[in-house]
């Protein structure tokens, strides 16, 4: 499977935004699966705080693929683990699934 990502306005991500609700919703499909140690969510701004990316690993996408299709996420590389941080999963799983900036 692949990484997804969703935009968003850095302006819906307040309380009652898009962007709560997408964490909400896909907080409800972690738990619900018993929280797999390989799904997780990260967001990182633009550096012009116009927008707000969210990013889905394999896993994620799995277990939330109709979420992620309905905000229109797209396939994508997966981020770099100093770029991003950490919304819904367990501790560590960035150091798990991704590499630093410039690392290979």
């Amino acid at each position: 499977m692949s990484w997804y990502k969703i935009t968003l306005p850095f302006k819906q991500g307040g309380v009652g935004g898009m962007a709560s609700a997408l964490q909400s919703a896909f907080e409800t499909a972690f738990i619900a699966n018993c929280g797999p140690k390989d799904a997780v969510m990260f967001t990182n701004r633009a550096e012009d705080f116009e927008t707000c990316v969210y990013y889905f690993s394999p896993a994620a996408a799995a277990i939330a693929g109709i979420l992620i299709e309905s905000y229109k996420g797209v396939k994508c590389s997966p981020p770099a683990m100093d770029e991003v941080s950490l919304l819904v999963g367990h501790a560590g799983a960035g150091e798990a699934l991704l590499s630093k900036k410039g690392s290979n």
